[in-house]
């Protein structure tokens, strides 16, 4: 356990875990102003509890949780809760009056007298490298589960794979950024993007993609489905940060939960395989696992 309470000293999963923090106080404020009582318990208990069960294990290995960070997420956490279980958030914050008296802090002696948290420091950028990161690794893990299965059928190498080579693409391909920004040129941010059969309509107005028009489609759906999740971002045609910086910030963590004793990156041009170097594209990188390692 660490005690860092100067946030110049935070280290990028102290930023994460504030962030998520603060993120939640915002989410759990409109949910209560709209009545959405389920979502304060999607945001202000099981998230924050998902945000700082991710916290220790990515700090396992590096000094531990920032015990600072730790108090302002169970305070918080108490505080979001309080409305719809107030007798055990009101045992909460008895519990931590020891603590605000240690620090010289002053408190309402019941949690029916303090003030809604402040919304504090929320790094966008951070949130989205992370999101990123874990979307990556469950792809990782369910491909090596999948290995797995097919070893058991005598389909593929039957040792456990204990190497691993990442693919990833720096652009996507030309005819896929004509594409985008037909998209962005076309969304509403109101209304969003028109129907498949418009959409498809003004594609093959475009004559640089009637080579692949038969790929055209199923990409846009791709993104649509990008679009709900991450909004206008998914139209951008690169990452606002380099994957393979946020992946090697992260080796020691992917290696131990993937099992694997080493990771090489490389870039999808180099595939071997020309379905490896069609299908990665930024954001999505591509892993090949190996029981030796590459030649």
């Amino acid at each position: 356990m660490r005690n860092v309470s100067d946030r110049s000293q935070y280290n990028t999963y102290d930023v994460l875990f504030e962030s998520k923090i603060n993120r939640a106080i915002k989410l759990s404020d409109a949910a209560y102003s709209d009545m959405l009582y389920r979502e304060v318990m999607k945001e202000g208990y099981y998230g924050l509890q998902s945000a700082r069960d991710e916290y220790r294990e990515y700090t396992a290995d590096s000094g531990g949780m920032n015990f600072d960070l730790l108090k302002r997420f169970i305070e918080v956490q108490a505080l979001l809760l309080a409305p719809v279980c107030p007798h055990t958030c009101e045992y909460i914050w008895q519990l931590l009056q020891p603590v605000f008296k240690e620090d010289g802090i002053s408190k309402p002696n019941s949690i029916m007298e303090a003030r809604w948290p402040t919304v504090g420091a929320i790094d966008h950028l951070t949130l989205r490298k992370n999101k990123y990161f874990r979307e990556v690794r469950k792809e990782f893990r369910n491909r090596l589960e999948k290995m797995s299965k097919l070893k058991n059928k005598g389909k593929v190498d039957p040792q456990k794979p204990r190497y691993g080579i990442v693919y990833i693409a720096q652009e996507f391909p030309v005819w896929k950024q004509i594409v985008l920004r037909k998209l962005k040129e076309l969304h509403n941010p109101e209304t969003g993007l028109p129907e498949n059969n418009e959409l498809l309509t003004e594609m093959k107005k475009l004559a640089d993609l009637k080579p692949h028009m038969k790929n055209v489609m199923s990409f846009v759906q791709y993104i649509k489905t990008l679009l709900a999740d991450q909004g206008v971002d998914a139209l951008d045609d690169k990452l606002p940060f380099d994957e393979q910086d946020v992946l090697e910030q992260n080796i020691d963590y992917m290696l131990k939960v993937l099992e694997l004793d080493e990771v090489w990156f490389r870039n999808a041009s180099e595939a071997p395989d020309k379905k490896i170097r069609e299908d990665t594209v930024p954001g999505k990188p591509v892993s090949v696992f190996l029981a030796e390692p590459p030649v």
